[in-house]
């Protein structure tokens, strides 16, 4: 199911890239694509190091969500 809000995206970038030429992005040049990949780079590798310390935290700790469950405050327990 769509929402309007997506449908509006969608436009909004088909719009963009209707309008964009090839000329305009070969004048551009590479310096805005290497930025964009270091950026993108950065972004995704901070997620990766955070994803991967907290799985060790959580590995250290003991803690699991079996051990939740069994206690009988996992999953809509309180």
């Amino acid at each position: 199911m769509f929402c309007s809000s997506q449908v509006c995206l969608g436009t909004a970038l088909s719009a963009v890239g209707l309008s964009t030429s090839v000329a305009s992005v070969v004048g551009v040049g590479p310096a805005p694509f290497v930025v964009g990949a270091a950026g993108a780079a950065i972004v995704g590798g901070t997620g990766l190091v955070c994803a991967l310390t907290l799985s060790e935290v959580f590995r250290l700790s003991g803690w699991s969500r079996e051990e939740e469950d069994e206690d009988g405050k996992g999953e809509g327990g309180s």
